[in-house]
């Protein structure tokens, strides 16, 4: 069984340069490698693409596509793949050795085609020996110990204040029956597949859509919408060893007030799109956008934390027409409420 890596990307060519030989260099590398990008200067990362593939014996594209829009981008990447397993890291994850390998022991052991998803494990430090000496990691010291303690932060969240994300993948979770052979993979049944340790079947992905490009330009939380959709009909789990680091590249995706707005916007999106109104995990929204405005208030000393609170009132404001909005009206209403959010009437 083959295997092609999609990786959406923009502006990133220097990461490229480092994670795309973590996937070559696998024990089991892939048939192909789609990379889709949206920078304004294409040309940085064509080259960079070609050095790091240079030499490999698979199959390479480097598509570009103008607008900015990691669902779409991702939606592109897919219809070039072949194989019947499509890897999405982003464009910083960096693979441990054998990661592929323990990705498709598991699909290659699943004979039923039950598991629609393997997803990697994260790890906290990276692959030895693959980031460089110099510079290894520029972020500065306060974003490196929010990555550090992110753990412990959402562990005491989750009892304090549970996510809808973590509650909805924990209920689908449930509700799919568990293999017995999977231990044997090495593997666990998980709710959530976060961006850059995706992977799915092919057809899994096709058949619910692909990724929804309602969710624009920094389609935030894309990957979870994804994830509940095929976890709706087949298990998602998670391959114990098949590691992954997530180079996380210093700088926003976005500007403040459009980090807050879909930070509250495309998180009441996924959850009311996958859910029916009325639904349990709907009526956990609002609780959950207080405690996080809460925290994002005392975030707020300097410009940008000040206009991404801005941003998150404006979202949260919106937020019960869209718990009470059926999942086909939520589009159109999406649309029209971020446009409203970041173009407030004076």
């Amino acid at each position: 069984m083959h295997y092609d890596v999609v990786i959406a990307t923009r502006n990133r060519a220097e990461v490229l340069a480092i994670s795309i030989p973590t996937f070559l260099s696998q024990s089991r590398p892939p048939a192909s490698v789609i990379v889709v990008d949206s920078s304004a200067d294409h040309e940085p990362v064509r080259a960079a693409v070609q050095r790091a593939t240079a030499g490999a014996d698979t199959r390479v594209l480097c598509l570009h596509e103008p607008e900015p829009s990691s669902s779409r981008q991702r939606n592109i990447g897919l219809a070039e793949a072949m194989s019947p397993i499509v890897m999405m890291p982003d464009d910083d994850s960096l693979w441990f050795p054998g990661a592929a390998e323990a990705v498709m022991r598991v699909y290659e052991r699943d004979r039923e085609s039950s598991v629609g998803g393997v997803i990697l494990r994260e790890h906290r430090e990276p692959p030895p020996g693959v980031l460089p000496a110099s510079g290894a990691d520029r972020r500065s010291l306060a974003e490196r110990l929010t990555y550090r303690l992110s753990p412990m932060r959402m562990a005491i969240e989750g009892v304090v204040c549970p996510s809808p994300l973590d509650y909805l993948g924990d209920r689908l979770k449930a509700e799919r029956a568990h293999p017995a052979w999977l231990s044997e993979c090495h593997a666990e049944p998980t709710g959530l597949a976060h961006g850059f340790r995706m992977s799915f079947r092919k057809d899994a992905i096709d058949r619910v859509g692909g990724f929804d490009e309602t969710l624009s330009a920094y389609a935030l939380y894309e990957d979870f919408d994804v994830s509940f959709k095929i976890a709706a009909t087949q298990l998602l789990v998670e391959a114990s060893d098949a590691g992954v680091y997530h180079h996380r590249q210093p700088g926003a995706r976005a500007d403040a007030r459009t980090t807050g707005a879909i930070l509250m916007l495309n998180l009441a999106y996924v959850i009311c799109r996958n859910t029916p109104p009325g639904d349990r995990v709907r009526s956990m929204l609002g609780r959950y956008a207080k405690v996080r405005y809460a925290q994002y208030r005392l975030r707020s000393g300097g410009e940008f934390g000040r206009e991404r609170l801005e941003g998150f009132k404006a979202a949260m404001g919106c937020l019960d027409e869209m718990v009470d909005t059926s999942r086909d009206e939520l589009p159109g209403l999406y649309t029209r409420l971020l446009g409203a959010c970041l173009n407030p009437a004076p």
